[in-house]
């Protein structure tokens, strides 16, 4: 395959405005429509698709650079600095051509208010044929070469609200959506295992025990992991942004940046909607072995194989908190994975709300559920967060026992509170002495986790 050749071009004359007040503009003709001739005899090219290029460079994912007088084709290669004075940041296409979005730095607007360059002059790739398929950057020069471009301060045209535009648009929303989504700091991890579902609802039969490991004197002897039912069904979540038409014409789209990167972190903190609320229910939602997650009467065989009951929870009416030993890969909840949150887009033509609304609509969706795991994972109380009931909790989880009375080895590594208990826990957990003067026992036995979601 032949590779496509590169060519540096140089616009048409672009006067700088007269006033000192006038700022840098936001938008530039980087290529027109159609033929492209240029000055100096090149060429013709064409830009038969200007999808293509604006396709190309979304690809990359990566903004343009604009330097002055072509240095990073010219001077760099000769170990010249080649900084890049301002940035491409998005494309448009419209009825003359293919617009950049410029996002102008300090030392290109200096260079324009001093008057220093008139012209902008693309850098392009094309097949050998003359069809123009990417713009890889731009510079600042004096030489214009390319015909038919506007002017860098000429009053710009209102953006065409098209396919190859709403794509763009799209991408970008889509940026600002996973920006927003990896920047978010989500906590049900930390009480919840992640199980991926790819079915309507999921079983979890084998909760019924934990396995354990006997001398093998005769044959193997199958432990029933079956023993119990619990079934977690997956339920549907969405949410949904109108955006205008005539914001998208106005250029007003900026104003939807915020809103798509909130849409990404809320997506990605979900499921701690979920999981943090089941945790508070868990003094009145049943677990997979029909009692209250959190219970005085758990039923539990001794070493004899009588059925007995045992408790992780001291009841207790004021604010809920929580020790859990987070180092099992088995959680206390579990957080039940169908699809994962995404954008999605309704932006075509041909939708019905488009004609009807002139709205265009985009949605996150995802698919999931949360259940509950092993409850002697966890100790819930409403008990006062004091040094006696936080050691009746370490005693109680520490102690939890298997069928047959076989010890789990748990220990309460992690301290879960909401924002009320803070200070109290922060105080327990970190202070050198305790109440009464003596020295506290309980500093740095566990970590804390503050979850807003538990307010």
């Amino acid at each position: 395959m032949t590779m496509p050749s590169l060519l540096t071009a140089l616009c048409a004359a672009l006067p700088l405005p007269a006033a000192e007040t006038e700022t840098a503009p936001r938008y530039i003709h980087l290529l027109p429509a159609g033929e492209i001739t240029t000055l100096d005899g090149r060429g013709p090219y064409r830009v038969s698709n200007a999808a293509a290029p604006i396709a190309a460079i979304l690809k990359a994912g990566d903004r343009l650079p604009i330097d002055e007088n072509h240095s990073t084709d010219i001077a760099a290669p000769k170990g010249a600095p080649s900084p890049a004075q301002d940035w491409i940041i998005g494309l448009q296409v419209r009825a003359d051509g293919i617009w950049g979005e410029v996002e102008w730095n300090a030392a290109g607007r200096a260079l324009l208010a001093d008057k220093a360059y008139r012209h902008i002059s693309p850098v392009i790739a094309y097949t050998p044929n003359g069809a123009v398929i990417g713009i890889l950057r731009a510079s600042l020069v004096n030489r214009p070469n390319l015909r038919g471009l506007t002017a860098l301060h000429q009053q710009e045209a209102p953006v065409i609200v098209n396919a190859p535009n709403l794509t763009t648009l799209y991408v970008g929303f889509s940026n600002a959506f996973q920006a927003g989504f990896k920047g978010a700091n989500p906590l049900y991890k930390r009480a919840a295992m992640v199980v991926k579902s790819t079915t309507k609802s999921n079983e979890y039969g084998w909760l019924g025990q934990f396995p354990r490991i006997r001398e093998w004197v005769g044959d193997r002897v199958v432990q029933n992991l079956t023993t119990e039912t619990y079934t977690i069904v997956n339920r549907s979540f969405e949410s949904t942004i109108g955006v205008k038409s005539e914001d998208i014409e106005d250029d007003q789209i900026g104003i939807y940046d915020p809103i798509f990167s909130e849409f990404g972190r809320q997506s990605a903190t979900f499921p701690d909607e979920l999981v943090w609320a089941l945790l508070k229910e868990g003094w009145t939602t049943p677990c997979f072995d029909g009692q209250y997650f959190f219970d005085t009467e758990h039923p539990i065989k001794n070493a004899l194989g009588q059925t007995g009951s045992t408790a992780n929870t001291d009841g207790g009416t004021g604010e809920p908190w929580f020790l859990i030993d987070d180092t099992r890969m088995i959680k206390p909840i579990i957080y039940q994975e169908r699809r994962l949150f995404d954008l999605v887009r309704m932006d075509a033509d041909t939708d019905e709300h488009v004609f009807s609304r002139k709205e265009y609509r985009y949605g996150t969706e995802g698919r999931c559920n949360v259940g509950f795991g092993f409850w002697q994972l966890a100790w819930g109380s409403k008990q006062p967060l004091d040094a006696a009931h936080y050691e009746a909790a370490r005693i109680g989880i520490s102690t939890m026992k298997a069928d047959f009375g076989r010890p789990l080895g748990l220990q309460g590594k992690l301290l879960i509170v909401g924002p009320k208990l803070e200070a109290t826990a922060q105080k327990l957990l970190n202070s050198e002495f305790a109440a009464a003067g003596e020295t506290n026992q309980w500093k740095g036995s566990a970590e804390l986790v503050v979850v807003p979601w538990l307010d």
